[in-house]
């Protein structure tokens, strides 16, 4: 799976490619038109300020002790970047049997400085 930000670089580098070679079908026209869609989508959600240290950051400090996320959960938490608890709780499986409320906070603490003003 592909976190938001990896979708960005790959639509973002292709669609230059494309433009670069000035292909001009109709299929091509109707793909160049869906990446303008995606790009202009996780812009607007703030992809394109993240950065690749910022999902390691999360990879490396959420799946191990003592959060001990899965990496579905990780990658959930990376996409939606959630600002409040209830959010944490919609991304965590069985997130009050596992999390603290204060390893909640701590997600929400990580998430908050990592991510993109």
């Amino acid at each position: 799976m592909l976190t938001n930000y990896e979708v960005y670089e790959l639509v973002s580098r292709d669609r230059a490619d494309r433009v670069q070679k000035k292909q001009g079908d109709k299929q091509l026209h109707n793909l160049r038109v869906i990446q303008s869609q995606v790009i202009r989508h996780l812009e607007a959600r703030g992809t394109n300020l993240e950065s690749r240290e910022f999902i390691r950051e999360c990879f490396g400090r959420l799946k191990n002790e003592p959060y001990l996320l899965s990496s579905d959960e990780v990658l959930h938490i990376v996409n939606v970047l959630p600002k409040s608890a209830a959010e944490i709780h919609l991304l965590v499986s069985n997130c009050s049997e596992r999390l603290s409320d204060e390893q909640v906070e701590e997600i929400l603490e990580l998430v908050s400085l990592q991510a993109p003003e």
